[in-house]
């Protein structure tokens, strides 16, 4: 696995969108109740980030733009569970106006399904004209390029602990309800005190060249007709990162591969996913031409050259800008100017 030039962490353009973390996750507070406790309910600076579903609450500033809504306690709907994000970093580039320094918890509360509370008002009814715009609820996948760094790692980590209280809140092991510990970075089971952590599923993706500087794109079952992407798969039990992607490459394309270079991560909170990039080519001595699809996760594929993917068809989509795999390929079109 190969290492990126330790320049290439200072150019921001040069780190996926959700990899950029300006927050102190500020780990002894977590286990200090008292601290904590502070921060929660008596910190005048404490900023709160509204989370329903996969989706977090924002300020609309005009027609094409909403930036995340940091309340205040005062304004804070009822029912939500807190979690400790951590803190805003010093020299932290953000939009914000938010101080160095600045407490940041997330306000997880009930899913728009399970709720009475209407969906599309993030406050509630009378509690919003305590903000000076309109609120919505705002999706990170459509949204990141309106975000500063401060937002997207915030939203990011609030995203991942939502999804991970909301699917287990019983041990795995016996089936007995677990309470919320450690500012939300825990769970624990009453009476016997043992410990649930967050999961992280790592998966790798990759974008794969040909001789004829081109890139291998496939359409997912799960996808909508005409939208493209890197393949992509889960790391299994036993299984290096590398081992997976040779695997993967293998099972959805029916390709070998070779030159298999590490290029950058982030975290993907869909709901939990640590998405590894790679680059890799064609193997020698296998012609492009004997991709073929699986028959059951990829429907078709095909090979993109830089013009085409520059400037793609009506017909063709890809991924968002939220995405690794959007990175990866812009990456790879930015080493060859246009014509």
């Amino acid at each position: 696995m190969s290492e990126r030039s330790a320049s290439d962490q200072a150019v921001p353009s040069r780190i996926p969108p959700l990899a950029r973390q300006p927050l102190d996750r500020d780990a002894p507070t977590r286990h200090d109740d008292a601290a904590w406790q502070r921060i929660l309910t008596e910190d005048p600076a404490t900023r709160f980030v509204l989370v329903r579903d996969a989706l977090v609450a924002a300020v609309v500033h005009d027609a094409s733009a909403a930036r995340v809504f940091f309340a205040t306690r005062e304004v804070l709907p009822e029912g939500g569970e807190p979690v400790y994000l951590g803190r805003i970093t010093p020299d932290a580039p953000s939009a914000t106006g938010l101080p160095s320094g600045t407490p940041l918890v997330g306000w997880l509360l009930p899913s728009a399904t399970d709720s009475a509370a209407a969906a599309d008002d993030p406050l509630g009814g009378d509690s919003v004209s305590s903000s000076e715009s309109p609120l919505v609820w705002l999706d990170l996948r459509r949204s990141v390029t309106a975000l500063d760094p401060v937002e997207s790692s915030t939203i990011v980590t609030a995203l991942a602990l939502a999804a991970w209280h909301r699917a287990e809140p019983f041990s795995p092991a016996t089936g007995t309800p677990s309470e919320i510990a450690a500012a939300g970075w825990e769970r624990r089971l009453p009476g016997t005190g043992a410990q649930l952590f967050p999961r992280t599923d790592p998966a790798v993706i990759v974008l794969i060249t040909d001789a004829d500087d081109r890139v291998l794109l496939g359409n997912n079952a799960l996808w909508p007709r005409g939208f493209f992407s890197l393949f992509a798969g889960f790391v299994e039990a036993g299984e290096s990162a590398e081992e997976a992607v040779h695997r993967e490459i293998r099972e959805e394309t029916g390709l070998e591969v070779s030159h298999l270079e590490y290029r950058r991560s982030q975290p993907w909170p869909y709901p939990r996913s640590l998405m590894l990039g790679f680059r890799a080519r064609v193997a020698e001595g296998i012609s492009p031409d004997s991709a073929h699809e699986d028959g059951d996760e990829i429907t078709a594929m095909r090979w993109f050259t830089r013009a085409e993917l520059r400037d793609p068809a009506r017909d063709i989509d890809l991924p968002g800008p939220a995405a690794l795999a959007n990175w990866l390929i812009q990456e790879w079109l930015d080493e060859v100017p246009a014509d």
